[in-house]
């Protein structure tokens, strides 16, 4: 958001679908916001991952459950509930201590307290109204509930966000280049590296993951390029089963400048 923000002096985003998470974060950094009706914005409550995660039962060891920061919260805040206000917490901290670890609890903290800071100098940037910056900092952070939890336009508006309805004339252009988009990067296909194997036990891929796009600068593709193999895995009952493996040797941007009579 600072970098979009050090090229112009308002910063204009359209949202033509889900702008969910990191997305919700980008746009509260605009002045304007251009919502479609299909467009949603979402809770900016962050989930931590990394070894110390707790494992998810019947995988492998190397797949872990992320921890959602308001997840943490709401069984603390559960726990005080339950047990009243002036209850002794210690109990609760250790059952649930012994369920996450301690350091992953520290990250989760640590990451809530980033997140608002983060929400509360982005809106800033173009509200000054620190009752109306609080409160939709709170909704979006865990109020919202549910990290799956929808917002549309009219919810946003509500929640004193810049938003602003498409003229019809504009939603037709959003939409076309929104589908020209999709197609491109296939945003309707999920990855699924079993089914792109086939009956093939190894075979090579690229794919498009991003686009920035200007009249000038031509099109920057964000690209991830490697091999899927097949090879069979022993799983924790003992059992055998085939498992696909990613080996990616690139991941970054490329530059695909148009011809000049496009």
């Amino acid at each position: 958001a600072n970098l979009l923000r050090s090229f112009c002096k308002e910063l204009e985003v359209i949202i033509p679908s889900k702008a969910h998470s990191a997305g919700t974060l980008i746009s509260l950094s605009c002045h304007k916001i251009i919502m479609t009706k299909q467009a949603t914005l979402g809770p900016i409550d962050p989930r931590v991952s990394g070894p110390l995660n707790p494992p998810i039962p019947g995988a492998l060891p190397s797949n872990v459950a992320p921890v959602s920061v308001e997840d943490v919260n709401a069984f603390l805040e559960f726990g005080r509930g339950f047990l009243g206000a002036e209850a002794d917490l210690s109990a609760v901290f250790s059952q649930l201590s012994s369920s996450v670890h301690p350091m992953v609890l520290g990250n989760a903290y640590r990451a809530r307290s980033q997140i608002r800071m983060l929400a509360r100098k982005l809106l800033k940037t173009h509200m000054t109204d620190d009752e109306a910056i609080q409160g939709v900092m709170d909704f979006l952070c865990s109020e919202s509930g549910s990290h799956d939890y929808t917002i549309n336009r009219k919810e946003a508006g509500k929640l004193g966000l810049p938003i602003e309805t498409p003229s019809d004339r504009l939603y037709s252009q959003i939409k076309m280049i929104y589908d020209d988009v999709v197609e491109e990067l296939k945003l309707r296909t999920p990855y699924k590296p079993s089914i792109a194997l086939g009956q093939s036990d190894s075979m090579n891929y690229e794919m498009r993951r991003g686009l920035i796009e200007s009249i000038k600068g031509g099109s920057h593709v964000f690209v991830s390029e490697g091999a899927l193999s097949r090879h069979p895995v022993k799983g924790p009952d003992g059992s055998v089963r085939d498992a696909v493996a990613d080996h990616r040797h690139f991941e970054g941007w490329r530059h695909e400048r148009k011809n000049e009579d496009e």
